[in-house]
């Protein structure tokens, strides 16, 4: 499972950070995500449906709710 945030406030930072930079003033936009892998022991059986909801609620109370995804964007 792949929970993927795209936080607008890093994504901002991110911009003015360029933009102080003299040869990257044309920087109008950077797309930005956090993305955390859980994997599970070699051998144990798949996380079931109780397993991945709490996982979901846990990165999506975490960070940004509604952009929590199971996938890159």
């Amino acid at each position: 499972m792949c929970a993927c945030v795209c936080g607008s406030q890093a994504t901002e930072a991110l911009v003015a950070s360029c933009r102080s930079v003299a040869e990257l003033q044309a920087v109008e936009t950077v797309d930005a995500e956090w993305c955390f892998n859980v994997e599970v022991d070699a051998g144990a059986p798949p996380l079931d449906e109780h397993a991945l909801g709490v996982l979901r609620w846990l990165f999506a109370e975490t960070f940004e709710p509604d952009q929590t995804a199971t996938a890159s964007r």
